[in-house]
């Protein structure tokens, strides 16, 4: 098994390596069949998350980007506004995610979770990378940011954030 990210393969289960997130595509056998909607596992990542506190956290990196300096506007700081921006739309598909599907192990509500969380580990990769120019290459090239440490604080966090064992 290789570190980094990239698919792979372990135990012969194909495996997507994001940000010390391990994401299994479970090979159900045949004598198992689930609905179409559920796995034989009931998450893609073992145990459950607190959905409100998830939505909380994410609510707390929101509020420090729209306190912070260089995202107000008439002109903020491209790089800011548009890492500020893809956390907010991390925020609004985990707002969208059904709790009661999401609480009855349904594939679709685990996969759109998977994802908020992929996308949270990638904001905090770029918040806390100690190279500038990396969010600002990865958001359209504009100034670098300081993001500071609230934000910084904020965004370890919510990252931070561990599913109960299930």
């Amino acid at each position: 098994m290789e570190s980094g990210s990239g698919p792979g393969t372990f135990q012969n289960k194909k495996v997507l390596f994001f940000n010390q997130l391990v994401f299994c595509d479970i090979n159900n056998s045949p004598s198992t069949s689930p609905s179409p909607n559920q796995h034989t596992n009931t998450n893609i990542m073992p145990g459950k998350f607190d959905l409100a506190d998830l939505d909380s956290r994410m609510q707390a990196v929101i509020d420090a980007f729209e306190a912070h300096p260089d995202c107000q506007p008439p002109t903020p700081n491209p790089t800011m506004f548009f890492t500020y921006d893809f956390i907010r739309n991390s925020h609004n598909q985990l707002k969208a995610i059904d709790r009661s599907k999401y609480d009855s192990g349904d594939k679709k509500a685990d996969e759109a979770l998977t994802e908020v969380v992929g996308r949270n580990s990638f904001s905090q990769v770029l918040i806390t990378n100690p190279n500038p120019d990396m969010a600002a290459k990865l958001t359209g090239g504009g100034p670098t940011a300081d993001f500071g440490p609230d934000i910084k604080q904020k965004i370890q966090t919510l990252v931070d954030i561990k599913p109960t064992s299930s």
